[in-house]
């Protein structure tokens, strides 16, 4: 088990020497993936821009400059065609037409009136300036336009930022009789396309698209002919598409652009935005060199964390060894720990092996601790594991924590097993000098045999430490073999403490009341509580039969708590239905002294039932007095101020000093039944009862006789000088309403 464990270690500090390395180049990868979908995210924003761009660009040229320049000039061609046929060219009657028409139409525009050989015969706007060059020159070409067209004539001035239009104009015969002309002025284009951000390098421009010629461009060329850049450009015009985008490179100026294209409406011009490639590029620059950087400092700092792992790597491998050394063995001994000799013992029960399990506990281990130190008591736990590995015929012994330690025999017979124990307790009687200190120490064992006890590690534990709880309480420094009554008697205790808790829960507790009587006047004087428990399925039970298990397990401090609330409450409720003034007394154990804050508990319990505190008596046994005897007085003194009556329980019958009568601020003492009972036929008892009765009374002290069963004690009672008496003979410890029955008799109400 432990190669496995160390083979896959050595394979997890191979594969930890290149977990940086590998890390390191995915998340190049990685970063180099995030670089590839930001680049082509980035193109997608590109074109998505230039698409739009290019339809707000395109619709603010064709809807608001175009379309109605068209409409305008459409309707002057309309409103003069139709006339008369005339041979001479266009009549006077015409040319008024004309300047009214033209003077009618919304626009502002300058319209021209041409004849068919291309001459002006009327401007809309008086104006004294020759025609230009470029007029006669587009004038003439109108001149040699066939015939039969009747479309939209778009020529550019090659010399002046304009556009000329032209539409024809027909007589009634449909024959061409001129021209109606205007212009665009390129600088009204030109504003519209400084309104557009198309980044420091980005141009936009405008071509025809029926013969390779530029008709606008910003900013301008500087040779407007070029034919490389015509070529480039044209070729997406010519193929008939009327959007659509590509990327080249500017022969002009070498910057590579991002060109969306787009016909405008229906004549044929196209929009070109250009989108330099390094401009919309500059934020995915920035971040590729940024991760580029950081990967190169990534990767120094991989290198070191590289070095440092293996230099890491080479100190774990040395402490390796420690390691699996301290899973397997304890740290103050070096002895094996629970979790190793679990394996063993699992090992044993596979090969089919009889063997013994001792659980060995060191007796009165916490007085050395206490006296000595807890260096003193390590040391004394080193000397023991020495020791017991040093015994022949044991396999393996392991150290559970604190004073327990475990040992698997492989003794077969019983013999060889009681042969071992006495090497043992031989081995255990030598000499232990601790801190100059000769100490002797014993030890409680607890066995169990496989397979006769068990056949797993954990029955085989568990059957060896009831054993050994039976050799403590059987008086220590012994040993004990498990036998299956101990099992019964530890799983009815379980029970017990499990209906304990139910019948808390439940409220199957209740209290009889046993009267106290005055010798001297016949009067009942106080009521004694008694616990019992009427349990769901077995009726009634006393005291004796679970009080002690409620002690071990810590119950009897809620229980207690209940029952002294009880008992004061129903003493309260007697006074209001006048019963007298009764003292009730109530037992305590002394596990309530030690785990609860028993003052506290009572003060609470006469606070919420209102009952005076010297009509309350707590009943002590002699056993409270031996606990703890500095924190007990102090929690009588305290009880004392409150005014509450104390009392010592079974008086003669247990740890009876006298130095308590003297410190103690006693009220009673209360003579065991043991004493009564055959008062009347015992000299000794007499004679017992009689000392008792005069100690009391010189100490100031009232004296209680209990288990008085019989008329012919009363007399020898009163002759001595009892106070009050308790016992069959004047009631039974009864429930509350037959208690109540009797107080009323005895105060004749009945």
């Amino acid at each position: 088990m432990i190669s496995t464990r160390d083979s896959a270690r050595s394979a997890l500090q191979t594969w930890r020497g290149h977990l940086w390395k590998v890390f390191g180049c995915g998340l190049f990868v990685l970063l180099a993936a995030l670089l590839v979908v930001a680049y082509r995210q980035t193109e997608r924003q590109a074109r998505l821009d230039v698409r739009n761009l290019g339809l707000a660009l395109e619709a603010r040229l064709d809807s608001g400059l175009l379309q109605p320049l068209h409409a305008n000039l459409r309707t002057l061609a309309t409103r003069l065609s139709g006339g008369e046929v005339s041979n001479h060219g266009l009549d006077a009657t015409l040319i008024r037409r004309f300047h009214e028409e033209a003077a009618s139409l919304p626009s502002q525009m300058p319209f021209e009136l041409i004849d068919e050989k291309g001459r002006l015969v009327a401007s809309s706007f008086d104006g004294t300036a020759a025609p230009s060059f470029d007029q006669l020159r587009y004038w003439s070409l109108l001149a040699r336009q066939a015939q039969d067209g009747d479309s939209l004539v778009i020529e550019q001035d090659p010399n002046q930022p304009r556009l000329h239009f032209a539409m024809p104009i027909f007589d009634r015969l449909g024959s061409r009789q001129g021209w109606v002309a205007t212009s665009l002025n390129l600088a009204t284009v030109l504003e519209l396309f400084h309104e557009v951000d198309v980044g420091l390098h980005g141009v936009i421009s405008v071509r025809r698209v029926d013969r390779p010629e530029s008709v606008l461009r910003d900013p301008p060329l500087a040779n407007p002919l070029d034919p490389q850049e015509r070529v480039a450009l044209d070729e997406q015009h010519v193929s008939g598409r009327r959007d659509g985008d590509f990327y080249m490179r500017s022969p002009l100026d070498g910057i590579e652009r991002l060109y969306g294209f787009k016909r405008i409406g229906e004549y044929p011009l196209a929009l070109t935005i250009g989108l330099a490639t390094d401009d919309y590029r500059k934020e995915w620059h920035y971040t590729f060199g940024w991760a580029c950087a950081l990967s190169a400092v990534f990767f120094l700092v991989i290198i070191s964390l590289d070095r440092r792992l293996h230099r890491a790597q080479r100190r774990e491998s040395r402490a390796t060894a420690d390691l699996a050394f301290m899973a397997y063995h304890d740290a103050l001994t070096g002895l094996p720990n629970r979790h190793r000799i679990s394996e063993r013992i699992e090992e044993a029960i596979v090969d089919a092996e009889g063997f013994h399990l001792l659980y060995l506990d060191l007796d009165n281990f916490k007085t050395i601790n206490d006296s000595l130190g807890h260096v003193a008591g390590d040391q004394v736990l080193c000397e023991l594991a020495q020791r017991l590995t040093s015994l022949q015929g044991i396999d393996t012994t392991a150290r559970l924590g604190g004073d327990e330690y475990l040992m698997l025999v492989r003794a077969t017979t019983r013999k060889q097993l009681e042969q071992l124990l006495r090497d043992l307790d031989s081995r255990l009687r030598e000499p232990w000098l601790v801190h100059n200190c000769l100490l002797e120490v014993r030890t409680s064992i607890g066995i169990a045999c496989h397979p006769d006890h068990g056949t797993s590690f954990d029955d085989l534990f568990k059957a060896a430490d009831i054993a050994l709880n039976q050799a403590k309480k059987c008086g220590r420094a012994r040993h004990t073999f498990y036998t299956p009554a101990m099992g019964e008697r530890a799983l009815k205790s379980l029970q017990l403490q499990v209906e304990l808790r139910a019948a808390l829960h439940n409220d199957e507790f209740e209290l009889h009341y046993q009267p106290q009587v005055s010798l001297d006047s016949g009067e009942v004087v106080g009521a004694e509580a008694l616990l019992r428990w009427r349990h769901p399925s077995r009726g009634m039970i006393y005291p004796g039969e679970f009080i002690a298990e409620a002690e071990s397990s810590g119950l009897i401090v809620p229980i207690g708590r209940w029952l002294l609330t009880t008992a004061c409450e129903q003493a309260v409720a007697w006074q209001r239905m006048g019963l007298g003034t009764l003292i009730v007394a109530v037992n305590c154990s002394a596990i309530e002294f030690k785990q609860g804050d028993y003052v506290d508990s009572v003060a609470l319990a006469l606070s919420t039932s209102g009952l005076e505190s010297s009509l309350l008596e707590l009943e002590l046994t002699e056993s409270i007095l031996i606990e703890d005897t500095e924190r007990m007085i102090a929690c009588f003194r305290r009880l004392k101020a409150m005014g509450v009556r104390l009392a010592i329980d079974d008086f003669g019958t247990g740890y009876s000093s006298m130095a308590y009568l003297k410190h103690l601020t006693i009220d009673r003492l209360k003579i065991d039944r043991s004493f009564v009972q055959n008062l009347a036929d015992n000299a000794d008892d007499r004679a017992i009862v009689g000392t008792m009765v005069t100690l009391a009374h010189n100490l100031n002290l009232q004296i209680v006789a209990e288990g008085v069963e019989s008329d012919n004690v009363l007399p020898i009672l009163s002759r001595m000088g009892c106070d009050e008496a308790q016992g069959y003979y004047f009631s039974r410890p009864v429930p509350v309403k037959e208690f109540e029955l009797f107080m009323s008799s005895a105060l004749g109400t009945v």
